[in-house]
């Protein structure tokens, strides 16, 4: 029986020699400064970190978990309700290619979009309102996002019971819409391990929701944080393999899968090491940060071989489509 770290060596093999050349990661946090201290305690240890450092992420935050590969990222605003959207945004789009915090006015953000913004950011727990559609995008939010054609990314607290909603603007509106970890993202993320093999033999009727958005146009979903085969392959067989992105929620997905491991590795140690990893300094228990993202990339890749998906439209292309402007 394969022991942890040899596991991770042959998963990150695999992985590494079926990915494609050119890659979009079109789920990591950045800028990641703020002005003052998140309540949640995981999300306190990372402030912590950024305070101190100034950090924020890039490409190059991927040369050691990614080699040899060509990876560029649309740049998220972290979701904390501590968040000053003026001045986050006012950082936002020195970034490559970002998104903005939505919860300023228009009158704000109309000032300063530049031609490399790819969209907005909402999310339920910036907003600190009740998580649907309705009460987090108001139409003339989507009529601002149509009209200088941009994306919205939009984190609900329950999205499935959105998605009539979301069938109904997209018919109304030419606004690309990305759902963060395939539209499920008030279940688990990173599933525990023993559960894995799990999500390859069983279906999970609730995942058949997939089909109210098989026909829409401009729904997307990302990957990101999710190892569950069942939901990533539903999701595929339903809307086609042009609106999957891949996303690692980077660098909060480092941490989410190795709970079981926290109480060894202690929590001040384990934010020590990540904020190593994100300094680019060499340890020897790197890996079971990196794990999470190769276990993500393993399972898309099981999802492509079985369902015959060309894995640079997941991986490259379809991000593509929502950084261009059109």
């Amino acid at each position: 029986m394969l022991t942890k770290h040899e596991e991770y060596e042959r998963i990150r093999k695999e992985v590494i020699d079926w990915l494609p050349s050119k890659i979009i990661d079109s789920h990591v946090h950045t800028p990641l400064i703020l002005n003052t201290k998140p309540v949640r305690v995981f999300s306190r240890g990372l402030y912590n970190i950024y305070f101190k450092d100034k950090l924020k992420v890039t490409s190059e935050n991927f040369q050691d978990i990614l080699p040899g590969k060509n990876l560029s990222i649309i740049g998220i605003p972290p979701p904390y309700k501590e968040s000053v959207p003026k001045i986050i945004n006012a950082m936002a789009v020195k970034e490559p290619n970002p998104t903005l915090l939505i919860n300023d006015e228009i009158k704000n953000l109309q000032p300063i979009l530049k031609d490399n913004v790819i969209g907005i950011k909402s999310h339920w727990k910036i907003e600190n309102k009740k998580g649907n559609f309705d009460n987090l995008i108001s139409e003339e939010k989507l009529e601002f996002l149509e009209k200088n054609k941009l994306c919205l990314l939009i984190e609900m607290s329950d999205p499935p019971n959105n998605f009539d909603k979301l069938k109904e603007v997209d018919q109304r509106y030419k606004v690309k819409i990305i759902l963060p970890h395939i539209g499920f993202s008030h279940e688990p993320m990173f599933i525990p391990r023993k559960d894995f093999e799990d999500s390859f033999n069983k279906h999970r009727k609730d995942y058949d929701v997939f089909r109210k958005l098989a026909d829409t146009k401009n729904i997307f979903l990302d990957i990101s944080m999710k190892t569950d085969y069942d939901l990533m392959a539903t999701c595929l067989k339903h809307m086609g393999e042009d609106r999957l992105l891949f996303g690692t929620d980077f660098p909060f997905g480092l941490t989410m899968k190795i709970k079981e491991d926290r109480v060894a590795i202690g929590r001040e140690r384990m934010f020590m090491q990540l904020r190593d990893i994100l300094l680019g300094r060499e340890f020897d228990e790197r890996w079971r940060y990196f794990y999470n993202i190769y276990l993500l990339v393993w399972t898309l890749k099981k999802v492509c071989d079985r369902l015959d998906t060309e894995k640079e439209k997941v991986m490259y292309n379809n991000a593509k489509k929502i950084m261009r402007k059109q």
